[in-house]
C-alpha cells in the first residue's frame, strides 16, 4: 500500500494511518460518547490532535503555550501514542501496552516525630 492509496476489502480499510495514529483521536471520541450514552458524567474535556510524526513533536508547546485560557489547568493529560527512552538510538514497539509518566511533588516532615 501507498501512503496515499487506501484500499476497501471485504469491508474494512487497509492504508497507511488508519491503524496508525488515527487510533488515538478514534479512540478518544470513542470513550466520551460511550460515557455519554451510558449517561456517566465527566468533567471538561479539551483535546488537542497534533499530527507530528513518530518521534515526538517539536511544535506541540508551541500550540499548548498559545492556548492557556483554553486548556487551563488539566486535572489529568492523557498522550495517545507510544514514546522513546532517548534520540541516541533506534526503538522498536512491540506493543502497544501503554505508557504512564507522571511528575509528583514529595513533601516530609521538617523535624523528627516521635511516634509511641
Amino acid at each position: 500500500l501507498g501512503p496515499y492509496s487506501p484500499v476497501i476489502e471485504d469491508d474494512k480499510l487497509y492504508a497507511r494511518g488508519a491503524a496508525d495514529d488515527g487510533y488515538g483521536v478514534y479512540s478518544i471520541f470513542c470513550i466520551l460518547m460511550t460515557c455519554q450514552k451510558m449517561g456517566l458524567h465527566h468533567d471538561r474535556v479539551v483535546v488537542t490532535i497534533e499530527s507530528g510524526e513518530e518521534s515526538g513533536s517539536k511544535d506541540i508547546g508551541y500550540y499548548l503555550d498559545s492556548i492557556p485560557e483554553i486548556i487551563q489547568t488539566p486535572n489529568l493529560i492523557i498522550v495517545l501514542d507510544v514514546g522513546v527512552g532517548d534520540y541516541e538510538r533506534l526503538w522498536i514497539t512491540t506493543s502497544l501496552r501503554g505508557n504512564l509518566m507522571c511528575d509528583f511533588r514529595v513533601r516530609t516532615l521538617s523535624k523528627g516525630v516521635r511516634l509511641g
